[in-house]
């Protein structure tokens, strides 16, 4: 197993939710899905861990302990329309993630590994990047980091 299989793992897990996600709409270190249209939200992207622990590489089969971020971004509306649909989205992809049950065969490393869902991050605005922060803009997205602590069982 290793941090790729993880990631593959959650994004097959994700676009299982064919209510909230479309082909395309979940992605592996790929924010270019926000250069299209923001009527296509809900998005992920997940990212590369920043944080991971192997707490004794001499032990054979020790546990790594991934920290794997992934960013849930809703289209932006308006304030209160927004947070309110970023939260619904986000109770969503919990929800699913909790029900280790469910997991396709395939994302076996991910269901076995799980260890705790977190936030990363306050809910953060992401501007069009024509309109950056100006005083009178407004965010094209709202997003918010969500981090998945997997633990990887070394085989050697």
């Amino acid at each position: 197993m290793s941090e790729s299989i993880l990631q593959a793992d959650l994004q097959r897990e994700l676009l299982r939710l064919t209510a909230t996600f479309s082909t395309g709409d979940v992605t592996i270190c790929d924010w270019g899905v926000l250069d299209g249209s923001s009527m296509a939200a809900p998005f992920v992207v997940i990212d590369v861990a920043e944080t991971f622990d192997m707490p004794d590489v001499t032990l054979l089969h020790e546990a790594t302990a991934w920290s794997i971020p992934f960013d849930i971004v809703v289209r932006f509306v308006d304030w209160d329309t927004s947070r309110l649909s970023l939260r619904d989205v986000r109770a969503i992809v919990i929800g699913a993630l909790r029900d280790t049950t469910h997991y396709a065969a395939a994302s076996a490393s991910l269901a076995f590994g799980l260890r705790r869902i977190s936030s990363g991050s306050e809910i953060q605005s992401i501007y069009d990047k024509y309109n950056e922060n100006t005083a009178e803009s407004l965010p094209a997205f709202l997003s918010q980091t969500i981090i998945l602590d997997v633990a990887e069982i070394g085989t050697e």
